[in-house]
């Protein structure tokens, strides 16, 4: 088809931050960040050569001079590969408290942490000019829009930590609770159709309670996600006859989506059992 071999990436990161102690017991950090990646190697979009919203002949004899054949009843056919030729750029900003206060035998350790970050491709390279829609005067570009939002909105853009952690003696108690923000990346099933799905904010909880039986046990009983909560599953649209269709054809109706920042498995509890010697 014409593209050329992968070529290495190319990293720059600046960073700047301080650590501040206003009080007794009070620790605050603030750090900014800009990092950059040339020729960023990534998975392409699909480019089809037969079923598509645009059809490329140069993808089909590229497939048949592979050795692969098509057998006339196969009614969609296009070639992914990675390639570099994309620029993201993130750029952030991460903060975190923590007070320590004693409380009877033991104390209480409190954190909150928080993150603000965006990225931006700043430059998507265009495919070989074998794959020149008709009529246009240039190539298609190399990445379609579900790569790109896998970049730039496939994570949240902020994310907030806020923890307590009591210890004494025997007994430690911790609780945590994240705050994610809304990640939204589009699907096509055809190349040409792009469908926004979105993974909303949510607030998961996190929690464990552990005592020491000796010096040498510990039991622990927790939960990670104590509430369950499970990202939403692909999108139904309409099909204009009174029917629905997935907004990605190679995912089933009720597959939760999985590029969630809190997984897609829902509650995981546990019961742990620490030996020492």
């Amino acid at each position: 088809v014409g593209f050329k071999p992968l070529r290495p990436e190319t990293a720059t990161n600046f960073s700047v931050g301080t650590v501040l102690r206003p009080a007794p017991k009070l620790t605050l950090t603030l750090d900014a960040y800009q990092i950059e990646i040339k020729d960023r190697i990534l998975g392409s979009g699909t480019i089809y050569g037969l079923g598509g919203a645009q059809n490329f002949p140069a993808v089909t004899q590229a497939i048949i001079a592979n050795g692969n054949i098509l057998d006339p009843s196969v009614s969609q056919a296009g070639i992914l590969l990675f390639e570099n030729d994309a620029t993201p750029r993130t750029q952030g900003v991460d903060f975190t408290a923590s007070y320590r206060t004693p409380l009877g035998k033991g104390a209480i350790d409190w954190t909150l942490a928080a993150n603000y970050g965006k990225t931006k491709v700043t430059h998507v390279a265009l495919a070989p000019a074998s794959l020149t829609p008709p009529g246009a005067s240039q190539p298609i570009a190399l990445f379609d829009k579900t790569t790109i939002s896998n970049l730039e909105t496939g994570s949240p853009r902020y994310k907030f930590v806020g923890s307590v952690l009591y210890t004494d003696d025997r007994l430690t108690v911790s609780l945590r609770e994240t705050l994610f923000g809304k990640t939204t990346v589009f699907y096509s099933p055809d190349g040409g159709t792009y469908l926004p799905n979105t993974v909303k904010s949510a607030l998961i909880t996190d929690l464990e309670v552990g005592v020491r039986a000796t010096n040498f046990l510990k039991f622990a009983v927790g939960a990670n996600n104590l509430f369950n909560k499970k990202p939403a599953t692909i999108a139904l649209v309409s099909n204009g006859t009174g029917g629905y269709v997935n907004t990605h054809q190679y995912y089933t109706l009720d597959e939760p989506l999985s590029f969630s920042p809190y997984g897609i498995n829902g509650g995981f509890y546990y019961l742990r059992a620490d030996f020492a010697f």
